[in-house]
């Protein structure tokens, strides 16, 4: 079995300025409050969801007529936690001589990493990518299909996915952004009713793109001059960012987890996350040294282990679309 390689640490008189060198300062899991429902408490293996489809609306009474009466149905769901775990391990030699007094503190940052599981999951749900050692397969909604689905949803033909213009320009990202304005506008409840409020898109959106194509969406949301176009006679001339100028809150996130030219927007205020995690138990951890594993005593390798479980699922996601490029 593998084990950590700490030999370079038994070097007399190592200088230790630089021990800081993979230390973790990340933030990253906030970023994901306004698409992922996190932690959503669990006391079971399997967690049954249950929501009702819109009530029907007011209709027309005619005197002399009975009044309507109309009918709505729920939906259920089951989402299943599953078990995360890591180990490490070490000759207790290999601790003792570690002239760095870092080895074990190192060892501890799996626990830390541990917080990262949500982050790492959510964007193999949003890029629809299984990793062999996370997710054994990408949730469903309740209506069967992905978080993102380009037929009939919502009451639109292309759904939450939108086929995309490319990301060339600052103005084909604003094009499609705009598409994707007006598809929330479109959306339905299951009454063929408006389904968002106005309010809800003045709440701000919230775009994840590849780490590659950071330059153009800054350019697209927020530059505060843009050019009006290239080979013209004022292509040097500039204007105000629309999107700006029409007061809509957009928030870029970069991220090397995107990998392709898709890209995808959130609803900030949506009442209704798109992606949530259960947690049935928290991260816990054991260290195994001679004091008390049997293991350990015999062979003399020292261990720490993190464990915990959780749950990944998914709503109804009309807070979110795609763009498809």
């Amino acid at each position: 079995m593998p084990e950590v390689i700490a030999g370079e640490a038994f070097a007399a008189g190592l200088r230790t300025e630089f021990l800081k060198t993979y230390d973790k300062k990340y933030s990253g899991v906030e970023s994901l409050d306004v698409a992922m429902e996190r932690n959503i408490p669990s006391d079971k293996f399997q967690e049954k969801f249950f929501y009702f489809e819109s009530a029907p609306y007011m209709k027309l009474w005619k005197r002399g007529t009975t009044m309507h009466e109309g009918k709505f149905k729920g939906v259920q769901w089951t989402v299943t936690n599953g078990e995360w775990a890591e180990s490490l391990k070490w000759h207790y030699a290999n601790r003792q001589d570690d002239q760095t007094r870092s080895l074990m503190k190192r060892a501890a940052d799996l626990g830390k990493n541990a917080a990262l599981l949500d982050e790492q999951n959510f964007f193999d749900i949003l890029t629809g990518t299984a990793a062999w050692d996370r997710l054994e397969a990408i949730p469903l909604c309740p209506d069967g299909h992905a978080l993102h689905y380009g037929s009939t949803r919502f009451g639109v033909a292309t759904g939450n996915l939108i086929g995309g213009g490319t990301v060339a320009s600052a103005a084909l990202v604003r094009t499609d952004f705009y598409k994707a304005i007006a598809q929330w506008l479109l959306f339905q409840d299951t009454e063929g009713k408006p389904l968002l409020d106005r309010s809800v898109l003045d709440g701000g959106i919230t775009i994840y793109v590849g780490a590659a194509n950071v330059q153009v969406f800054g350019e697209a949301f927020q530059q505060r001059i843009t050019s009006i176009g290239a080979n013209t006679a004022t292509s040097n001339a500039g204007v105000s960012n629309i999107v700006m100028d029409m007061g809509l809150n957009v928030k870029v996130i970069p991220t090397q987890y995107i990998t392709t030219n898709d890209w995808y927007l959130f609803l900030n205020a949506s009442d209704v996350k798109p992606v949530f995690s259960l947690k049935r138990d928290g991260v816990q951890d054991i260290v195994e040294t001679f004091q008390n594993s049997d293991t350990c005593r015999r062979t003399g390798m020292e261990s720490i282990r993190f464990w915990e479980r959780r749950g990944y699922g998914l709503n109804m996601p009309y807070g979110t679309i795609m763009i498809d490029n």
